[in-house]
């Protein structure tokens, strides 16, 4: 897959949760986990 680390992982996930909210991150997840 891509090549990145736990902390890069890390950051991504707080944006996300910054971004997205933490009342619609499950819904992200499940579609993200669609698409791999």
């Amino acid at each position: 897959m891509f090549d990145i680390g736990w902390t890069e992982l890390l950051v991504i996930g707080i944006v996300a949760l910054i971004v997205v909210g933490p009342k619609d991150l499950p819904g992200m997840f499940r579609t993200l986990g669609r698409f791999t």
